[in-house]
């Protein structure tokens, strides 16, 4: 999830489209290997190409409350890690804020399984 990005093909979509999996890929990780990047997904067709479908996290696969939860947690943590910039370590290496934010995302996710709607 970190370097799909760095995928020279990624830079054909669209910014929502790169939005959109970087979203649904922190609820639902996702690995794909160059073979599938080079020789399966006809870049051409993308959005509509169904190995890319199947391999990429899709905005769909994700209801909208849950898009928008996923979506708001992250630009929060990401607001938080910049305002309050940690200046000494605390246990292991980390700071409360670090800390902080883990038991944040740890919340946003049971949040996410916990009120899952069959």
């Amino acid at each position: 999830m970190n370097n799909f990005r760095d995928i020279p093909q990624i830079a054909r979509l669209t910014e929502q489209q790169r939005l959109d999996i970087e979203i649904v890929g922190n609820v639902l990780p996702f690995k794909v290997n160059n073979y599938v990047v080079d020789q399966l997904i006809d870049w051409d067709k993308v959005p509509n190409d169904p190995i890319f479908a199947l391999t990429f996290p899709q905005r769909d696969m994700l209801s909208a409350e849950h898009y928008g939860e996923t979506a708001i947690m992250m630009s929060a943590l990401v607001v938080l890690g910049l305002v309050f910039r940690p200046k000494h370590r605390v246990i292991l290496g980390l700071t409360w804020i670090s800390l902080g934010l883990f038991m944040l995302y740890v919340f946003n996710a049971w949040l996410l399984f916990a009120h899952a709607r069959s």
